[in-house]
């Protein structure tokens, strides 16, 4: 199971603001690990068992993104 919100919104601050406020509910059970993964102007915050595979995916999202930047 994985709960998620997904928010694309020029305004960073309100952006920020409401993945703040939504976070602390994503996770409806114990054990759910909340992730977040934000780049320009979209933010998708999620919980899930560590194990699952789309915890893994945003390290492999994160370190392509890094290493893009990081070459340009």
């Amino acid at each position: 199971m994985v709960n998620f919100v997904i928010v694309v919104d020029p305004d960073a601050k309100r952006r920020s603001l409401f993945i703040k406020a939504v976070e602390p509910i994503l996770p409806p059970v114990d054990g759910l690990v909340t992730y977040t993964y934000s780049q320009e102007d979209f933010c998708a915050s999620w919980a899930a068992v560590p194990s699952a595979p789309i915890a893994r995916a945003l390290v492999l999202i994160e370190c392509k993104y890094v290493t893009t930047v990081l070459r340009n």
